[in-house]
């Protein structure tokens, strides 16, 4: 299954207005795959920070990293470099005033932290990559909010209905590329999604949430934590507070 992410476009604007554009979302929806598929480029000129050599490269030797780089360029989890990594992107930025030079994948909360934006301003566009619509899976532009902007085609046309298996089938699949497009179903996507929570989300204390049994608590609520698996007073975590 080929799904094109609406967010396409908007990279593409990004990378002919800024020098930089870094491109955030949560892991597995999709950010490697769109940088690939967006801007076509070699081997040579795609650079992921989760390789443990050239991750040793950056922190290192940032700046000789990046004056190897043909332009454009990307790299994922740029995060993963550092204060030495930014700084050395800022200054190529400074010194070279080309658009699209180089598209940067991180972490969303990467994408928020004060630091970046003081450092990168005027030079960067920000873009977060949700997982997939439900107009990307079905393939369909949405402009809803299109319409309510130009009144003039109110009302909208009216979208093919959704029959009630296919709409149950489309929440409890979610939205990561990778279930959708590879239809997991069943156990294969219970175990997706029992690893992606395992493997992502930290179990260390994180903001707010209490330092233990937090996951406990917290999983009956999270659609992606078991599709498929109904949600009751009697669940782990669920607890009516006292009025």
């Amino acid at each position: 299954m080929v799904v094109t992410r609406s967010a396409a476009t908007s990279v593409s604007d990004l990378l002919s207005t800024f020098r930089l554009v870094l491109l955030g979302g949560a892991r597995q929806t999709g950010k490697t795959t769109l940088v690939r598929e967006l801007l076509g480029l070699p081997a040579t000129a795609r650079l992921s920070l989760d390789d443990p050599a050239t991750l040793r490269r950056a922190l290192d030797d940032p700046t000789g990293l990046l004056e190897a780089l043909p332009r454009p360029a990307a790299i994922d989890e740029f995060q993963r470099g550092g204060a030495g990594l930014l700084l050395a992107v800022k200054q190529a930025a400074d010194l070279d005033d080309r658009r699209g030079q180089l598209l940067l994948t991180g972490s969303a909360n990467y994408l928020a932290d004060r630091s970046v934006s003081e450092t990168l301003a005027g030079r960067v566009g920000r873009l977060v990559l949700w997982p997939l619509s439900t107009g990307e899976r079905r393939g369909v532009r949405e402009t809803f909010v299109d319409h309510l902007l130009h009144t003039a085609g109110w009302p909208p046309p009216t979208p093919e209905p959704v029959g009630r298996s296919e709409l149950v089938e489309m929440i409890l699949a979610g939205g990561y590329p990778e279930v959708v497009t590879q239809d997991l179903r069943g156990r294969s996507r219970r175990a997706w999604f029992d690893g992606y929570v395992q493997d992502v989300v930290p179990a260390r204390r994180s903001g707010p949430w209490p330092r233990s049994g937090w996951r406990t608590s917290c999983a009956p609520y999270c659609a992606c934590w078991r599709p498929g698996r109904r949600a009751s007073s009697s669940s782990p975590g669920w607890r009516r507070k006292p009025t």
